[in-house]
């Protein structure tokens, strides 16, 4: 590939951090990860993938409490690389840690509300996407 800038045959930069959107709504964590290959002589974005995130917080809540709030605490992200034969592999993993606030189910709805537990959590993410796959940019 051709970079449009420097006019080199060029290798692609992987060092760029992906770029994270995301939220947590209830029971899950949801957003976007974009990763970026650069031109390693100029900068110039040449291709991205951008990979829908869905982190499910259900299984990670002990049997019988509710989510009442969550909020995430931390996230970091690195890209990944893979190569299987010929093909490149490009990928994000992250790291996110969700603050929740949950509460014993009531078994009795007459009963009085219970007082709200704070409970910390941490999940993995990641998924990748061939090279030739990846959108083209310039």
């Amino acid at each position: 590939m051709r970079c449009p800038e420097c006019n080199k045959f060029m290798s692609f930069d992987d060092s760029a951090e992906p770029e994270l959107d995301l939220d947590t709504d209830g029971g899950e964590v949801n957003g976007s990860a974009r990763i970026v290959l650069t031109c390693a002589e100029c900068g110039t974005e040449m291709k991205d993938a951008t990979f829908a995130v869905d982190i499910d917080l259900a299984g990670s809540i002990p049997e019988g409490y509710e989510i009442e709030d969550s909020e995430i605490t931390t996230q970091s992200a690195e890209m990944t690389t893979r190569q299987q034969g010929r093909n490149v592999f490009y990928g994000c993993a992250i790291e996110v840690t969700i603050a929740l606030k949950v509460k014993l189910e009531a078994e009795d709805p007459n009963e009085a509300p219970a007082e709200l537990t704070s409970l910390t959590i941490s999940k993995s993410w990641s998924d990748e996407i061939p090279a030739s796959e990846m959108d083209e940019l310039a």
